[in-house]
């Protein structure tokens, strides 16, 4: 029987509504609800989405992500958010969540072509647990794990 926590895409405003308290943990400046709504309306117009993570009861952890094409890195998985909260933290959901942004459609047909560009408070990333750090810190400094063994291939 397998344990691990299922992921979900935020496919609607009540899903995205869900995530907040997490997402508030990461961004105490969006001061309701409400903005933190209204941002990921006018973001998910640019391709922006929410992979979260649910617990018994509420959600622990979610990534904010979108594709992006730029002069300098070329197609990218930009992630702009990455937390847990912090009762969730030291549990591997930081991993299990890159993990499934490294599969996700679009990133898995462009490996090893694609970079993943993790931009989101270091502060809130190093508790999540080593494992989850160490990807964070290896994925920031141009390197792509390409499997799940995490195998690092330098470009």
């Amino acid at each position: 029987m397998n344990n691990q926590p299922k992921i979900n895409l935020a496919k609607d405003e009540r899903e995205v509504r869900q995530c907040w308290p997490v997402f508030r943990e990461l961004r105490p400046h969006i001061e309701s609800e409400d903005e933190f709504v209204q941002r990921w309306q006018r973001q998910s117009g640019e391709g922006y989405q929410i992979a979260y993570v649910r617990g018994e009861d509420r959600v622990v952890a979610a990534a904010g992500y979108r594709f992006l094409t730029t002069m300098a890195w070329g197609h990218i998985l930009y992630i702009d958010d990455l937390v847990a909260t912090e009762l969730s933290q030291g549990k591997g959901l930081g991993t299990l969540l890159l993990r499934f942004l490294q599969k996700a459609p679009g990133i898995a047909a462009a490996l090893p072509s694609t970079w993943i560009q993790v931009i989101s408070g270091t502060v809130r990333i190093a508790p999540i647990c080593a494992t989850a750090f160490s990807y964070i810190v290896t994925i920031c400094l141009g390197e792509l794990c390409v499997t799940d063994s995490c195998r690092v291939r330098r470009y």
